[in-house]
């Protein structure tokens, strides 16, 4: 108790969130089994006993870490979606997104956190399944933004959704090898037009 009043008294925001920014940072750029528990504490600047209050421990926290990318990468393609009415631009939103995501704070340079996760958890681990349900999320809405388009047949409309899952897949594997993710994510967009345009 007396820890985190010490630290509230330098540090305003409070214990769960300075938590969860820790996460982000700390899981992404060393790994979820490569960051210990006594190392996300003194990055949160909190006590041990916040990280139980709030998470029920470390696997509880990369549940809400591996949500809060989710939500937030979520939150960054309806921004793109918003901005064209266009059943093309529509689908190739993903990417435009991609590109916006990759100049934020916490960005893409070490690819995708949630495939991170889904190759570092064990299988039952929650937070593999938050992963996997999103990872399912966006291919569904992928093909569901494909469907959309007019005049295609519906095995066309099949082999289209596939490659451009495969071509935001890739470039999200991608990101891990490369500085230039801007680069990649217009590459990728590119990509997936050719498809779309069966060219």
């Amino acid at each position: 108790m007396g820890a985190d009043t010490s630290r509230r008294g330098r540090n305003r925001t409070p214990p769960r969130e300075r938590l969860l920014v820790a996460a982000n940072r700390l899981f992404y750029d060393r790994g979820i089994d490569g960051t210990g528990v006594d190392r996300l504490l003194a990055e949160a600047d909190v006590a041990i006993g916040s990280l139980y209050t709030h998470y029920r421990g470390k696997e509880g926290l990369v549940v809400a870490y591996l949500q809060d990318r989710a939500d937030r990468w979520e939150a960054c393609w309806a921004q793109s979606l918003a901005a064209t009415t266009d059943p093309e631009g529509r689908v190739l939103a993903v990417f435009d997104a991609l590109e916006r995501w990759s100049t934020q704070e916490l960005g893409a340079r070490h690819g995708c956190a949630l495939l991170a996760a889904v190759a570092q958890l064990p299988a039952e681990h929650p937070g593999r399944a938050v992963a996997l349900t999103h990872k399912h999320a966006v291919h569904e809405r992928l093909r569901r933004l494909v469907d959309e388009l007019p005049g295609r047949g519906a095995a066309e409309r099949e082999k289209v959704a596939a490659e451009v899952v495969l071509a935001y897949e890739g470039a999200l594997a991608t990101l891990a090898l490369t500085a230039d993710a801007g680069a990649v994510a217009k590459d990728a967009r590119r990509l997936a037009r050719r498809a779309l345009r069966g060219d």
